[in-house]
């Protein structure tokens, strides 16, 4: 807010009613009546009346005073000659330098003026064509027309003549039934265009093509009824017949936003970057004097400015666009839109070219928040700016951090930048967006001598005054030099003689004395434009450097090194938020290894698998990958330790952008975000998320031309963590732009994937039709399973055939496809080695492939591949024996084991090539081959190799061996011969441990079998000497019904030490919680560790019979509460670490004997607590009573605790915790002397603090104060106290910790006290519910102008005082958030404990002690934490005067409040309700509540509100209730009140009774009009003992 704001607002108030005398005593006030009131508007319409008019004028004259200061002064900062004071300018030259916030907010002002130009004229490549509005009142339609135009051309840096806007089209389109007389507002105006209907921006040939008679715009043409014309413009467009595709395509190439600007300067750095900004004129009736017939021959540049004009009167309200200014000549350059020169004969003094300059500080222009611009910048995603990340296209500055201590001090403010050739003090300020004065503070040396700035004073000062006035400039210049600021005047004595008298602080009085004139004051300040030498190291400043992204915007980090890793850095600070900083500084540092191991970084709750990989010459990372490992942590809040994919995530990301090759992480919510199309170097892109949403960025593979590998998919049992309520999951089609070719912003050729040969975006809720994928050339691996695509599978895709493709794999199974196999894919045979179309029911006909492809198709209406060669089948399985098994089983073995393999082979083969054929007989279906060796007269190896016939051929369905240890093993030949025989179900191998000195792969398990074995059920390696660890890939291995992998096949029977065991390591990977129809698996005496994955019981995929054999391992950690899904299974742990302290519900576990874990839950035992505690006091309730704390238990598989799911009034999340309390579900009664003491009540749920949502203890006869201890409650959403009249005291500060509320509803209490500042960071707060409070009292605090989601605020019948608070003045409201930081800062400090997160002290419920409710100081400090966490989001989220509370209700009804109405409220856009009945307010109504569109309600009754009815009101069209009863309103009744009881209205009552100064006959009249016109619809009140519409109880 400039200086002086206060001063002019008061002015405004005092000098009003004068300049109302003014225009009576001119005889304006007789020009035009309507009705009472004056309608001046020739377009600005009903928002242009004498009262506004005035104020704005003034405003502008205020406003131009302080302007006109910082004109001043600047003039003397850059070594030019001062203008001097014009005597009564208000400001500095009257004494107005009273604080030093007048002085900074002058000195700030003074050196922005200096370094901006002085002279703006227009380009003429930006001016648009010059409107010609006609004879109509579409001036404002005209001017904001114009504007956009302008900012258009300035975004785009291309002629505003190629941007044709159509002002009818914006005009007559917006409202039905607008004709050329109704006038439109400015506001209105933009609101409508930027937020409701950018469609409107459209050339004049949409609506002129099927209209010639439009086209002459001098003739307005005789329309009633505008809508088939605003119909066929928009099919006109919609045909592509007119150039509207720019802007109003479902893709538009521009966005663009408005605002109001509140001073001279804004509005001129306005116009410099966007073109123009539109202001509100009052044409005075001597326009045409001062803009005669010889203007229409000269440019609006030559020709003399508009200037004051005592005698002039105001003629009527005017709207133009503002393209440029002369400081020098104080004058506006504006643009009319009434033709040029001689084009337009009905308005008089137009120039040649449209322009015209006008004087500044006259006729309104530039009314302060009453004059708008309006920017454009690229709509992320079309050519311009195909990711959304412009910045990233534009030359930044490169900046270092202060010094190698604070290189990696994400939260710094401060950068070193090095200058270069002929920049500025104000180059630098504003490519940055600096304050001027913390950038001269903090470069103070590099400036040298200052400027001597001199001030004339305009009026002889008192002494005080003056010495007033050097205290505050010394004050504010004190850092920058030691000279002290003083006066010099001439002194005339009483004989006329002159004499130069200096006065300096401390000796005022000689320049106040009678006699004394022409005072100037001097002081030294910094010359701005001064250009600095270049290589000068300055250091640049700002709060917002220290948020996510703001410093990559405008600067980048010189040294690439540090760039890099500050970017790990901030990865770092979003996956491990508990790294200390030198954890942050260990793995933020790379050295280039291509064996390097992820680090696991220990956090509390869980580890985070880190790894990074770069070069060095240049330095680079080029691999970054982070998974948070959840494993054995089933009550884990997956929002809390996983990163969510967001901005803040990208920024870092993205400043990776040139050297990132490798992507690989795991996030948790948010949505894909289209800047990852911007990492053009990315080759391998892996997102796997929990709980995202929304769409696949469109543009993605326009961006990733380099990458080989795509793979975006939920991770497995994500949905077992779904929030309640939410739907988590990427749907929409797959992005028509993912293989539609295109062109850049040059026009050249851009095709999508490139270089892709893996795409996998399996597991998400796309739907639509599959993608045409031919598009991709390099295709080998497409996985599309698990979605939700309809239709039939492509005939297309059989062009995957063509030479150069080599896919090999598609899977498409459980989709929702249809329709026969397409016929066309036979040329597919030979490349695809694996197909599936599991579980696809709508499918039919057969695959045309052959042999070679694995094709799955279960739970299908295929037959399975088409019926192919018998002999070619049979030959390829004979030829993969041959090849295979003997290297496969006979590893390491003896001759005489091998010499039996090789006559089984050749058993198989035959003597005439056709044995495999020939073996099932007819009649049969299945058969084996069969060979025995006996080694030793006592031990015997049995191989045997089964065979079935499907579809006319005889396919080898099973291997086994079963023997002693003289079989051998070596599995890398199991992957060749498993997909050579496409229906093999069991490969079984007993001690297959001949190979005792195996190969380093010889005896791990293949990663890739489960792709080359897709039927698999049974896999059996007992005791084999097996190394390495389980495969994660093997997770898809859906087939699969067992998997025994144990190191020995009987412990008893067989001693460890004479059997080679099986040495499995790692973790059971928790991938296999998708092993569908795995029923037993026995991973028995391997040498695995962690924990058990919770992923195998939360997604509910696997059987709940399974049975698992973990024992003699080194598994750990709680067997998860979520595998009591597997009730009706076995889980063995014997001879572990798994502590089996208790078992979840209903699981059978051995050894056996251990408690139920719910049995012994802390939730459960405060649940008893609070039920003890209830039915102790007396209370009665059948369904409390129930609460039997002795059978809790599950009841079967998946089946949650009884607590959770028979308990009356108790939710549970997923992981069985209490999150809802709904204690009115219980219908309790107590006895009415009795009571529940809240504090102990709250105690008492104490274990419940980390996970409880909900509580509902509405009329429960609570007593006692409020206690701070619930504070800890972190997740608390709703909190109902309502009706506890027992409840006393104040609202604590401390629950402003409690930010995760929604709804608070302290209705009926005997709470009192003020509403608490600092509850300012409540952000999530929607509701504010305090019904019949008489305790309350205090104001509204201003603070809560913050919070970004209060929808209804209900503070009734209490003691509220006060004026309302100006929730709208974003400078006001920030300050006092500001404030509310400091306080909470100071809070957080005070409570110590500073290294421990919120986060941190929830997870150690140790830390938290209650003494008589109170919090300990552990918890305090978290507390705390959050409370200065949620106020800093807040301000970083609500730059000034962008967005305001959401407000929706606001009853405010019977209260103390006093003073106006606030102006400012008619911003809340989306109130519906606003009910400030039985106060002391006072004061007008205001004219611009008529932006109020939604309200439904407004009662303003028995208050002390004077003046008219605003007749512009009227465009309330939802308004069910309006009641203004009760007040000092008095006649006329504005012509405009009859309108809202006709059609398009929504008016059911109207209470005008109690208002003394309306006239009685007046008001009858009104009653009878609109009741009749309405039909009835209409009640109007007009006498307190006449009918009532009870409607109009407003608080119902």
């Amino acid at each position: 807010m400039h200086f002086g704001l206060l001063t002019s607002l008061l002015a405004v108030v005092l000098l009003l009613a004068p300049w109302q005398q003014q225009w009576q005593q001119q005889g304006w006030w007789q020009q035009q009546q309507w009705g009472g009131g004056i309608l001046l508007a020739d377009c600005q319409g009903l928002a242009v009346t004498p009262d506004n008019l005035g104020a704005g004028q003034l405003a502008v004259v205020n406003e131009f005073n302080t302007f006109e200061d910082a004109l001043e002064l600047a003039a003397e900062l850059t070594g030019g000659r001062g203008r001097g004071g014009r005597g009564g300018s208000g400001k500095l030259g009257a004494g107005g330098i009273t604080t030093v916030k007048d002085m900074q907010q002058l000195q700030l002002a003074s050196y922005a003026v200096a370094a901006s130009p002085k002279v703006w004229h227009p380009s003429t490549k930006f001016l648009p064509p010059v409107r010609d509005q006609g004879p109509c009142s579409t001036c404002v339609g005209e001017a904001v027309a114009a504007a956009v135009q302008m900012a258009i051309a300035s975004a785009l840096n291309e002629s505003a003549a190629d941007w044709d806007i159509d002002a009818r089209s914006l005009y007559y389109c917006s409202l039905k039934g607008r004709t050329c007389k109704t006038g439109w507002d400015i506001p209105d105006a933009f609101k409508h265009i930027v937020d409701t209907a950018p469609d409107l921006l459209r050339p004049r040939g949409c609506l002129e093509s099927k209209y010639p008679e439009l086209v002459d715009r001098n003739k307005e043409p005789d329309i009633i009824d505008w809508e088939p014309y605003c119909k066929a413009a928009n099919e006109t467009a919609a045909d592509g017949k007119c150039t509207a595709d720019k802007i109003t395509r479902p893709k538009p190439l521009l966005k663009c936003s408005y605002r109001s600007l509140s001073n001279f300067y804004q509005m001129q750095q306005h116009i410099r970057k966007h073109g123009a900004i539109v202001s509100r004129i009052i044409m005075n009736d001597d326009w045409e004097v001062q803009f005669n017939e010889t203007a229409r021959d000269v440019s609006g540049l030559i020709w003399p400015s508009y200037k004051k004009n005592i005698t002039a009167k105001p003629a009527y309200g005017h709207a133009i666009a503002l393209v440029g200014y002369d400081n020098d000549n104080y004058t506006w350059i504006g643009l009319n839109s009434w033709g040029k020169g001689s084009t337009n004969k009905d308005k008089e003094g137009i120039t040649a070219d449209g322009l015209f300059r006008i004087n500044m500080g006259l006729a309104g222009v530039g009314t302060p928040e009453q004059t708008y611009g309006v920017a454009c910048t690229v709509f992320p995603g079309n050519k311009r700016d195909m990711h959304g990340t412009p910045w990233l296209d534009k030359p930044r500055r490169r900046v270092s951090p202060v010094n190698a201590s604070v290189a990696l001090d994400l939260n710094a403010k401060c950068y070193n930048y090095t200058t270069k050739l002929g920049e500025s003090v104000s180059n630098i300020v504003e490519w940055f967006d600096v304050d001027y004065r913390d950038f001269i503070q903090h470069n103070r040396k590099q400036f040298g001598d200052l400027q001597d700035v001199m001030y004339r004073l305009g009026q002889t000062k008192k002494a005080r005054q003056l010495q007033r006035i050097l205290e505050v400039v010394s004050s504010v210049t004190k850092d920058l030099t030691q000279d002290q600021p003083y006066f010099t005047c001439t002194f005339y004595d009483k004989s006329g003689a002159a004499s130069n008298v200096t006065c300096y602080s401390g000796n005022t009085q000689k320049c106040a004395e009678n006699g004394t004139v022409s005072c100037a004051l001097h002081y030294k300040d910094v010359n701005v434009t001064r250009v600095l030498r270049a290589g000068t190291t300055v250091q640049v400043c700002s709060d917002k450097f220290a948020q996510p992204g703001e410093l990559d915007k405008v600067a980048t980090i010189a040294n690439n090194k540090t760039a890099q890793q500050r970017a790990l850095a901030s990865v770092l600070r979003r996956v491990a938020p508990g790294l200390d900083r030198n954890g942050v500084r260990k793995y933020s540092s790379c050295k280039p290894s291509p064996t390097v191991q992820p680090a696991v970084i220990e956090q509390r709750g869980f580890k985070v698998r880190w790894y990074v990989n770069c070069t060095l010459d240049p330095y680079a990372i080029t691999t970054l990958s982070f998974r948070v490992d959840i494993s054995g942590k089933p009550d884990i809040t997956l929002q809390r330790s996983f990163p969510a994919l967001d901005e803040t995530l990208m920024y870092p990301v993205l400043s990776l952008q040139d050297t990132l090759q490798n992507l690989d992480m795991v996030v948790y919510g948010g949505r894909m975000p289209p800047q990852l199309g911007a990492l053009k170097n990315l080759q391998r892109l892996l997102v796997y998320y929990f709980c995202m949403q929304g769409g696949m960025p469109p543009n993605l593979l326009y961006g990733l031309q380099r990458a080989t590998e795509v793979t975006i998919r939920e991770y497995a049992g994500a949905e077992q963590y779904q929030p309640d309520g939410v739907q988590c999951g990427i749907t929409g089609p797959v992005p028509s732009e993912w293989f539609t070719p295109t062109t850049d912003a040059s026009d050249g050729p851009l095709n999508p994937a490139t270089s892709m040969n893996t795409i996998d975006i399996s597991g998400n809720k796309l739907s639509g039709s599959l993608p045409d994928i031919n598009t991709w050339e390099r295709l080998q691996l497409l996985f599309l399973s698990n979605n939700r695509f309809e239709g039939g599978v492509p005939s297309s895709w059989a062009a995957l055939a063509d030479v150069g493709r080599g896919v090999t794999t598609v899977d498409l199974q459980s989709n929702r496809l249809s329709g026969v196999f397409p016929r066309e894919w036979s040329g597919l045979r030979g490349k695809i080695i694996t197909l599936t179309l599991d579980d696809n029911p709508g499918l039919t006909g057969c695959a045309p492939l052959d042999a070679s492809t694995t094709v799955t198709y279960e739970n299908t209406g295929m037959s399975g591949v088409c019926k192919a060669n018998t002999q070619e089948v049979e030959a390829q399985q004979v030829q993969a024996i041959r090849t295979h098994l003997v290297p496969l089983l006979g590893a390491g073995s003896s001759k005489a084991y091998v010499d039996m393999l090789t006559r089984l082979v050749n058993d198989i083969q035959g003597e005439d090539g056709q044995g495999l054929g020939q073996l099932i007989k007819a009649g049969q279906s299945n058969s084996q081959f069969y060979g025995q060796l006996n080694t030793d007269g006592e031990t015997t190896i049995d191989v045997t190799i089964g065979v079935k016939l499907f579809q006319g051929a005889t396919y080898i369905t099973s291997i086994e061996v079963n023997g002693g240890a003289a079989a051998g093993l070596n599995l890398i030949h199991l992957v060749p011969l498993a997909q050579s025989l496409p229906r093999l179900d069991a490969f079984v191998c007993k001690e297959c441990s001949a190979n005792a000195q195996p190969g380093p792969k010889d005896l791990q398990l293949p990663s890739s079998l489960a792709q080359a074995a897709p039927l698999m059920k049974l896999l059996e390696l007992t005791g084999c000497g097996l190394r390495g660890s389980l495969p994660q890939s093997w997770g898809s291995w859906t087939s699969l019904e067992a998997l025994y992998v144990p190191s020995l096949f009987n412990f008893n029977e067989y001693p460890y030490e004479e059997t080679v065991a099986n040495g499995l390591t790692g973790s059971i990977p928790s991938s296999y919680a998708n092993l569908s129809k795995l029923k037993f698996l026995d991973v028995s005496g391997n040498e695995l560790t962690g924990m058990l994955p919770p992923e195998f019981g939360y997604a509910g995929k696997m059987p709940n019979d399974a049975v698992f054999y973990l024992a003699f391992t080194g598994l750990t950690g709680p067997i998860p509460l979520s595998w009591s899904y597997f009730s009706l299974g076995l889980v063995d742990v014997s001879a572990t670490a798994v502590n089996i302290s208790c078992i979840p519900d209903g699981l059978n576990v051995l050894p056996p004997g251990a408690p139920s874990c719910s049995g012994s839950s802390p939730q459960v035992g405060a649940l008893l607590s609070l039920r003890k505690l209830i039915l102790g006091n007396g209370g009665v309730s059948a369904a409390l009573a129930a609460w039997n704390g002795t059978d809790i238990g599950g009841a079967g598989p998946k089946t949650p605790p009884k607590y959770c799911r028979l308990w009356t009034g108790i939710a549970c999340n997923s992981a069985y915790q209490v999150t809802g309390l709904d204690l009115n579900a219980l219908s309790i009664q107590m006895p009415p002397t009795a009571s529940l003491s809240f504090p102990k009540l709250v105690e008492m749920l104490q274990p419940l603090s980390s996970s409880l949502r909900v509580l509902n203890a509405a009329a429960l006869q609570l007593a006692g104060s409020l206690p701070e201890a619930l504070a800890t409650f972190s997740r608390l959403e709703v909190l109902n106290l309502s009706g506890n009249k027992g409840l006393t005291g104040n609202l604590p500060d401390l629950w402003s910790a409690l930010t995760a509320l929604r709804t608070v509803d302290i209705s009926s209490t005997n709470i009192s006290g003020n509403l608490p500042p600092s509850w300012a960071s409540l952000q999530e707060m929607r509701v504010f519910r305090a019904e019949n409070c008489s305790g309350l009292s205090g104001q509204l605090p201003l603070e809560w102008g913050i919070l970004r989601s209060l929808e209804e605020l209900v503070v009734t019948n209490s003691q509220l005082g006060g004026a309302l608070p100006a929730w709208t003045d974003a400078g006001a409201v920030r300050a006092a958030g500001a404030a509310a930081l400091a306080a909470a800062e100071q809070a957080a400090e005070k409570a110590g404990v500073s290294d421990l997160s919120p986060a941190s002290v929830e997870r150690r419920p140790s830390l938290v002690r209650y003494s008589n409710s109170r919090v300990g100081p552990h918890a305090m400090a978290a507390a705390a934490n959050r409370v200065v966490t949620a106020i800093k989001a807040a301000l970083a989220a609500a730059p000034a005067g962008t967005r305001f509370m959401p407000l929706r209700v606001i009853d405010l009804s019977g209260n103390k409040l006093s003073g106006q109405l606030v102006p400012g409220w008619s911003l809340f856009e989306q109130l519906q309700k606003l009910i400030l009945a039985r106060n002391a307010l006072s004061g007008p109504l205001p004219d611009g509540y008529a932006r109020l569109t939604t309200l439904t309600a407004l009662d303003l009754s028995s208050n002390s509100f004077a003046g008219l009815l605003p007749s512009t009101w009227v465009s309330m069209r939802q308004l069910v209730c309006l009641d203004v009863s009760g007040n000092a309103l008095v006649s006329p009744v504005p012509r405009t009140l009859p309108f809202m009881a006709g059609d398009g209205f929504s008016l059911k009552c109207l209470v005008l009774a109690g208002n003394t100064g309306m006239d009685a006959a007046e008001l009858a009249t009104i009653k009878s009009k609109m009741e009749a016109d309405s039909g009835g619809r209409v009640t109007v009140v007009v006498a307190h003992s006449g009918r009532t519409c009870n409607i109009c109880v407003l608080g119902a």
